[in-house]
């Protein structure tokens, strides 16, 4: 009897154990790793052990997706897959697993507190990236229900927008702070960057409605339907996540669901 009680005793032990499916997913900042992290409990309860790396190149992560170094990342936006995608052949394409949250331009309060302050000629200060022009520019005619072009070749002209307002351009990192001590009228940023700064939902006197601008699940193509991208998904769409990043990112984030 002695001989099997060892083996008994073990094959007991494994009863109830349960292996776990790990899922490896790629970010490159705050926002994204706080909102995975926040995943990690409720895919533990599903059988999965969410690992997140960090990346800080975005197209070496999309890389590690092709190669099948890990299963997705949450760091880029549409636009930004399809730009990779058009770089590399058909094998290595990637898609969208579906859109997860969107930090949306908001107009923010300087010397001006309320969008009845404003008088034509105010100064509003934008980022002074080529590639965030036509975004902001958008909004801006969304706001003040201007016409006015979104060309970024006009970032040249240091644009007025009629009589309307004066443009400044600033390095987007230092808007946050720019805005805490106010010197014009108006600033524009991204709900991250007002978040990873400190600033309050009640700075905002108007909120981007666009939601094209929304950051994604990437994935290997044809993985749409793997049960980890699933599980991860059907967790990132639940109603506790949704009240996380309400609620979390102090109304700056916005799910996208």
């Amino acid at each position: 009897m002695k001989k099997i009680v060892v083996p008994l005793l073990l094959l007991l032990s494994l009863v109830g154990c349960k292996t776990e499916t790990l899922i490896r997913v790629v970010t490159n900042g705050c926002i994204h790793t706080e909102i995975l992290n926040a995943a990690k409990a409720p895919l533990k309860a599903k059988g999965y052990r969410l690992q997140i790396d960090t990346f800080n190149n975005p197209t070496l992560a999309n890389n590690s997706i092709s190669s099948g170094g890990v299963d997705a990342s949450l760091s880029q936006k549409t636009d930004d897959l399809l730009k990779y995608n058009a770089r590399v052949s058909k094998r290595a394409e990637l898609t969208s697993a579906g859109r997860v949250y969107i930090s949306a331009l908001g107009l923010y309060t300087g010397t001006k507190t309320t969008l009845d302050d404003y008088t034509p000629g105010d100064k509003i200060v934008i980022s002074d990236r080529a590639e965030d022009f036509e975004r902001i520019m958008r909004f801006i005619n969304e706001v003040f229900a201007f016409k006015f072009s979104t060309d970024k070749n006009n970032m040249r002209n240091k644009p007025r927008i009629g009589d309307a307002l004066t443009v400044e351009y600033m390095n987007p990192d230092l808007i946050p702070e720019a805005q805490k001590h106010p010197a014009e009228a108006f600033y524009i940023m991204t709900g991250a960057q007002a978040y990873a700064s400190g600033l309050s939902y009640n700075n905002i006197l108007a909120t981007e409605r666009n939601r094209d601008y929304a950051f994604i699940l990437t994935i290997r193509r044809g993985e749409e339907n793997n049960g980890k991208i699933r599980a991860l998904m059907d967790v990132l769409y639940s109603d506790e996540m949704h009240d996380f990043i309400v609620d979390h990112f102090r109304g700056l984030i916005f799910p996208y669901r």
